[in-house]
């Protein structure tokens, strides 16, 4: 019986060092990052973004219970990441992630529950182990660099307001418009970053006007292009039980 947990015990901690090692730099084939992507502002005359997130952030919080599809794809070290999956969030706090593509993590759960406790349960290369994990956990990091549960529209929005509130500048389009390579009408928002040499966008999310909610997020890093994150397909005002939120 001690033998048995021992190896138990080690067959855990190798398929978590193996998650570790490949999840985070398993690179795939990413979806065509645009050429164009830069962070110097595409809104010259935009006027201040604050009540517009406000009111954006206020939308969210009216939708009840939501799901969505979603892809990441991001440029680390000359390399390509993608990740896709759907995200489900019910008020107040309960999440879950479903994996859909991400390397070794692909077909994995990720549940955090009322109590805050985030559970995993592995995919197909994770031989489908179940695991605890701690809310700082490489595990969660998806290819932007968050954590898998700090990438739904709730945290979007409070980190354009964290980013306002110490002194970056919230700039938005004063009408939805057109963007040559975006395809549809959108309302743009920039969080923009000072520097030596002006201003440097940090975060710039496009916003569908009809239903407002976001639709695409880019993020830069020291003047780089950093990540992409689309949001798909949105359902809100689901019923869904607290049983999907544990595992």
């Amino acid at each position: 019986m001690i033998i048995m947990q021992k190896n138990k015990r080690s067959m855990r901690q190798y398929l978590i060092l193996l998650l570790i090692l490949f999840g985070q730099f398993f690179t795939l084939k990413a979806l065509a990052l645009s050429s164009e992507a830069s962070d110097s502002t595409i809104l010259p005359n935009g006027k201040s973004g604050i009540a517009l997130v406000d009111m954006l952030s206020a939308n969210v919080n009216s939708l009840g219970t939501y799901k969505y599809d979603g892809i990441q794809e991001a440029q680390i070290n000359g390399k390509n990441l993608k990740a896709s999956g759907t995200f489900f969030y019910k008020p107040t706090n309960l999440m879950r992630v479903e994996v859909k593509q991400f390397g070794s993590k692909t077909g994995s759960v990720l549940v955090k529950g009322a109590e805050g406790k985030i559970k995993a349960k592995g995919g197909p290369q994770m031989l489908g182990i179940k695991l605890s994990l701690a809310p700082d956990s490489r595990l969660l990091q998806m290819p932007n660099g968050f954590s898998a549960f700090d990438c739904n529209l709730s945290a979007l929005f409070q980190r354009l307001k964290k980013e306002a509130a110490s002194g970056y500048k919230l700039v938005a389009a004063e009408q939805p418009v057109q963007l040559e390579n975006f395809g549809k009408l959108a309302i743009v928002i920039e969080s923009q970053a000072p520097s030596d040499s002006g201003n440097k966008v940090v975060d710039r999310i496009f916003v569908d006007p009809t239903v407002k909610l976001p639709v695409q997020w880019d993020q830069f890093e020291n003047g780089e292009f950093q990540a992409r994150s689309k949001f798909q397909n949105y359902q809100t005002n689901l019923q869904l039980d607290d049983s999907l939120f544990n595992m």
